[in-house]
């Protein structure tokens, strides 16, 4: 399931991606959450390759494009990517074959790195080193779930969906996973479950993505995890350093070139705001 608004840069490469998996998918449903470009023609143009369904969600948010997605899903296994994700060929399998293997865990999120921006060939083959090692179909515990790149079972998300708070304003994906963990379900990160994600959000300044960063901490003390909303408060100063630092030197960095310019500074200043509904 792919939630989309305006995606017609990436969501190209995220179906590439998805028509290439060793394990096709059984249904691909993206979910139109107002669309106004060529996204939705661009989704069109692969029904020939992938099993496409497009259904429409009007009420604007990520929470309510999800919901949908899940609500129309036939499989008891559901994906859920981002338009800007790109899973890797095995990537279906090993969500299936752990799941079927592991029938107590409810849901379970990947790692992804980034793959337009500088050094973040070096990130990928640290996780590809990582998922090669025998021991990384194991998995482990995770205390949440990832929405660009996780899978959950359609049984554990019907008994869990009443105690999703879907408020404004929260992260949608962690909201999830606290309705899961209330219903005694578990979550789990599977290394070999690999994906790439692009870097356009970090072009987006700290300020701007302000209200994502205060998303966490609003999600866990809406569920009553107060303890959580402590630790994220306390973090929040990290980010914002981080983020403006990352900001800064990728600013000058054209992200479909992939080239240095100060050329690209006006563009940079127009980064993609983290979305939060």
């Amino acid at each position: 399931m792919i939630p989309v608004l305006n995606e017609e840069e990436t969501i190209g490469g995220c179906l590439e991606s998805l028509a290439g998996l060793e394990r096709p998918v059984d249904e691909c449903i993206v979910v139109d959450n107002n669309c106004t470009d060529r996204t939705l023609e661009i989704v069109r143009s692969y029904a020939d390759r992938l099993p496409v369904r497009v259904v429409t969600e009007p009420r604007p948010g990520v929470i309510w494009a999800r919901e949908r997605g899940f609500e129309e899903a036939r499989g008891d296994l559901l994906g859920r990517i981002d338009a800007d994700t790109r899973v890797d060929p095995e990537w279906s399998r090993e969500v299936i074959e752990f799941m079927d293997a592991h029938p107590e865990i409810a849901g379970v999120s990947g790692p992804t790195y980034p793959y337009d921006v500088p050094l973040g060939d070096r990130l990928e083959r640290s996780l590809r080193k990582r998922a090669a090692d025998p021991r990384a179909r194991r998995g482990r515990e995770r205390p949440n779930l990832y929405g660009a790149n996780m899978a959950v079972r359609k049984s554990a998300w019907q008994a869990a969906r009443d105690l999703q708070v879907r408020a404004t304003n929260v992260l949608e994906d962690v909201d999830l996973y606290l309705a899961l963990k209330k219903k005694g379900f578990t979550a789990w990160y599977l290394p070999t479950m690999l994906a790439a994600q692009s870097y356009r959000r970090a072009k987006a300044t700290p300020v701007s993505n302000l209200g994502y960063t205060m998303a966490g901490p609003r999600t866990y003390r809406l569920h009553g995890e107060y303890a959580m909303v402590v630790r994220l408060w306390l973090m929040i100063p990290m980010w914002l350093v981080t983020g403006w630092l990352i900001w800064a030197v990728l600013l000058p960095y054209d992200l479909e070139t992939r080239t240095w310019g100060w050329r690209h500074i006006r563009n940079g200043l127009r980064g993609r705001v983290s979305p939060v509904h």
